[in-house]
This record gives structure tokens, sequence and C-alpha cells, in this order.
């Protein structure tokens, strides 16, 4: 029983880790923005900093979507026109991915609950406050850390930090 649990085990742990691996962070933006900048063209300036060699060792379907998810939230809290500003770099204890929208901010009011599941500002369209808590989920996996700064009718800024171990 213990050898076959042992390897029931295993195909867990292969399961939950087989997309794990190094992310290049500059091609994972300049695809992101490619494809949402078509979209958005003459709405909104996308500004991103190059860093070809930054790599980060992450999950990589959840880096894709907690990036995601990110970007469409700045996009959506553009009313007519901004910019979106997307950096990343490391230092000797993280690996740092900003991005800072131009859009409409956060009330203090808010900002306590956008991660709460269900918690949506948006009162038009299918949105049902789940992206993110999302986002939140992936971070805790990944042991790292979301920040969120913002300013009322002037900016939101997310701060990803994935630290060294």
């Amino acid at each position: 029983d213990k050898l076959r649990y042992k390897k029931e085990l295993l195909k867990l742990e292969d399961i939950l880790t087989e997309d794990w691996g190094y992310v290049n962070l500059d091609r994972l933006s300049q695809s992101l923005l490619k494809m949402k900048s078509g979209n958005y063209k003459g709405k909104i300036n996308f500004h991103n900093n190059e860093n070809p060699n930054l790599n980060l060792f992450c999950h990589k379907e959840f880096l894709l979507l907690l990036i995601n998810l990110l970007l469409q939230n700045s996009i959506e809290a553009i009313d007519d026109e901004g910019d979106i500003f997307i950096d990343y770099y490391s230092d000797k204890e993280k690996v740092v991915y900003r991005i800072i929208d131009t859009g409409c901010g956060i009330s203090l009011e808010d900002k306590s609950q956008v991660f709460a599941p269900f918690f949506s500002t948006k009162k038009h369209g299918n949105h049902y406050g789940l992206g993110l808590s999302v986002c939140l989920e992936i971070i805790k996996r990944h042991k790292a850390a979301i920040i969120l700064k913002s300013k009322p009718g002037l900016a939101t800024e997310f701060d990803l930090e994935f630290y060294y171990e």
C-alpha cells in the first residue's frame, strides 16, 4: 500500500509540476502586448521596457493568465484614452513585474476589497469579480507578493514580486 501511495503521489506531483519552468519576461510581454494592442489602437498606448535576458522560474500557464488578467483590468480602467506601462527587473532578492495604467484608479474603500471573490467595481457587462481573486491565488502558489498602489482618478499600479528561494 505504501508503495502504491508513493507512486500515485509521484504521478500527482508530476501533473502539478510539469508546467513549471523558465519564462522570458520580455517575450511574454511582447506577445501579450501585440495581442492586446491590436484591439485598442489609438485609444491606449502600451509602453514596455526591454530586458531581453530576464527569465522567471514559474508556472508558465498561470503566469500567462496572471499577467493577462492584470492587463485586461488596466485596459478596462481606461475610459477614452490612456497609457499602460509594463516594467520588469530583478535585484538581489526578487524579480519584479510591474503594470501601471493611467485609468480611473481604485478608491480607498474598494482597494480593501478588490481581491475578494465576486467583488467588482464594473457595473456594465459580464464582470463576475473573479479576476483579481484568481491573480491573488496564483501569486500565493508562487510564494510571491502582489502590491497594489492606486490614486483615484490618476493611476493604478500592480507590482508582482517573485522572491528567490
